[in-house]
């Protein structure tokens, strides 16, 4: 085989077995040489293994169907998040509504009766916050008396607030428990207010019972004292 001509008109090229007969010397093949006494002959393949070829993902791609049925269960779920969520705020917006003039009513009648940092007791505000039932039988007179005798034996009241969970609220009737403290008493009680929507359409709320939880009367219907259980001195 003749390749190229150089300068000196020597082939480039050369086939492979006039180049192996150069190389040789002899124009036989070499040997293959042998293995030095020394150097372990491995029968076991090494125990490092062979990074495998990273294989490709031959999954079929998801079908348009379920994509929708997926998107289509995750849109319903969030609609039912979002109504549950939009009715609680609506409940306690109309409870908040329904539930603030009966607790404006019972929170001035016992602001009217106390007298915190030395104020004096507004008793006549107070009573036009009872109901007519109770006016009635109790006049302002003797209420102002009572509440004036349980202050000379028990101390005026300082501080108040009702007791969490303790309120019962309809769309008429609203009842409330208040832990009351009195400056005489080293322990405190409860008070508890009953109340009624009027029924003049006005939208008031007024106290028709008022009790430390006895669960007597003074007689006559007339409501217990506000004073402290076992109370008999004003009476």
């Amino acid at each position: 085989m003749q390749g190229r001509q150089g300068k000196g008109n020597d082939p480039w090229d050369r086939s492979f077995s006039e180049l192996h007969t150069a190389t040789n010397g002899t124009g036989k093949q070499p040997s293959i040489p042998r293995r030095p006494s020394g150097m372990p002959h491995l029968d076991q393949p090494p125990r490092t293994q062979r990074v495998g070829r990273p294989r490709h993902d031959t999954r079929p791609p998801r079908s348009l169907r379920r994509r929708i049925l997926v998107w289509g269960t995750i849109i319903l779920i969030c609609a039912i998040i979002a109504f549950i969520i939009a009715y609680g705020v609506v409940q306690f917006y109309n409870a908040a509504n329904q539930a603030a003039p009966s607790a404006a009513t019972a929170s001035d009648f016992l602001s009217d009766i106390s007298a915190p940092s030395g104020s004096t007791p507004d008793y006549d505000s107070a009573y036009n916050e009872l109901a007519p039932s109770i006016l009635i039988e109790l006049t302002k007179e003797m209420f102002k008396q009572q509440a004036q005798c349980e202050d000379a034996h028990y101390g005026v009241v300082t501080k108040y607030f009702v007791v969490a969970g303790s309120a019962t609220i309809t769309d008429t009737t609203a009842t409330y428990t208040y832990t009351i403290t009195r400056s005489k008493l080293s322990k405190t009680y409860s008070l508890h207010l009953t109340l009624q929507k009027a029924t003049d359409n006005s939208g008031t709320w007024v106290i028709t019972n008022f009790n430390n939880g006895t669960g007597t009367d003074t007689g006559n219907g007339i409501p217990n004292t506000l004073g402290p259980p076992g109370d008999t001195l004003c009476t």
